[in-house]
């Protein structure tokens, strides 16, 4: 089985069945990197994680609701891909009171933590595997 077969085959698994737990997990693995760049805002100062995680929650149900009502519609899916990314940054300036450009700089930047933690994460994981291997073959 090759990449492309399995990340089809990841992708049916994660959008049958399971797709509130995998939304759940994404957005705690989301939510992390994002409430240490929102923790001091300036509209909720004491901010804290649990009530970060909450109005995560929201913003999640409120992209699922913009994604339900434009699919009724018959919106095209790009349409409503753009515009849920935006839906969320407008909701996350309006809870933190930072403004536009700080909010999607954050967003970003919160996406590259990700993205270079689960990088390291597969270079690590890698490497013990490969020691493991070395040592078992011996």
């Amino acid at each position: 089985m090759n990449l492309k077969q399995r990340y089809q085959q990841f992708k049916e698994w994660q959008q049958q069945p399971y797709q509130v737990i995998v939304e759940l997990v994404w957005l705690l693995v989301l939510s992390l990197p994002l409430f240490t760049l929102f923790r001091g805002c300036p509209a909720i100062p004491d901010l804290n994680y649990p009530e970060f995680f909450v109005a995560m929650v929201y913003i999640t149900n409120m992209m699922n609701i913009v994604s339900a009502v434009a699919s009724f519609f018959c919106v095209e899916i790009i349409a409503t891909g753009l515009l849920s990314p935006l839906l969320s940054i407008v909701a996350l300036k309006q809870l933190s009171g930072y403004s536009y450009l700080r909010t999607t700089l954050s967003v970003l930047a919160s996406f590259l933590i990700i993205m270079w933690t689960v990088v390291i994460g597969l270079i690590l994981l890698g490497i013990v595997i490969g020691f493991l291997k070395a040592y078992y073959a011996q």
